[in-house]
Formats: structure tokens, sequence, C-alpha cells
């Protein structure tokens, strides 16, 4: 089985795939937004809150090494973020806008996480 620091090392490489995804479209509408030295992490936030819901929680109950499956469909949502950004861009304050961009990452892992059933090995 892997181990724990394993899985949330291979969920921080699959973080940074998803900010590659990402890279085009905050390059390409960087002059709409309004940037905050806290928004480097925000690709690693849906796996920040995926992570215990998945290893800490009832919601993990039935749930195998199968379900690993569910960090790849965390991936798109970062890109979507980043996309949303760039289309709300100066209409909101900078923080505002970078703060609802990653709670709805962070909703998006925990949705991930509950609307997944257990899938058998």
């Amino acid at each position: 089985m892997m181990g724990l620091h394993t899985l949330f090392m291979v969920a921080g490489l699959l973080g940074a795939i998803g900010a590659l995804f990402a890279a085009p479209i905050l390059w390409l509408g960087r002059r709409r937004i309004e940037w905050e030295a806290w928004m480097l992490l925000t690709p690693l936030v849906p796996f920040g809150v995926w992570f215990p819901l998945m290893t800490l929680t009832p919601l993990a109950r039935g749930k195998s090494m199968a379900n690993l499956i569910e960090i790849v469909y965390i991936i798109p949502s970062i890109p979507l973020a980043a996309l949303a950004l760039v289309l709300i861009g100066k209409r909101l304050p900078g923080r505002l806008s970078a703060a609802l961009c990653t709670l709805g990452l962070a909703l998006a892992g925990a949705a991930v996480c509950v609307l997944t059933p257990p899938l058998p090995e």
C-alpha cells in the first residue's frame, strides 16, 4: 500500500500538472488580475481538502486504492478556476476574486470526494 506521504507527493505533482494547464490562461490574462503572493499555492488547495476527507473521515469508508482516480477528476478544476479568475478580472477587488476562486477549488476537492462512490479494486 502506498504511504500517506507518497500519496500527498503524487497529489502535489498532479497539482503542478493542473497549474501547467492553467499557466497559458493566466499568462494571457495577466493584466486583468490583481496578483497576490498566496495565489501561488492555490493549485494545492483542492488536494489539501480532498486528502484529509479521503483519509480521515467517515466519507472514506468503503473506498479503495481505485478511488485514487479522484485525483485526476480534480485536475481540470485548476484551469477552470484560472479562467474564472481572468474572466472576473478587475470587476471585484483582487483579494476577493482570488479568495472566491480558492473557495471554488476547495469546494471542487470536497465535491469530488463526496460525490465519487467507492470503486471496486
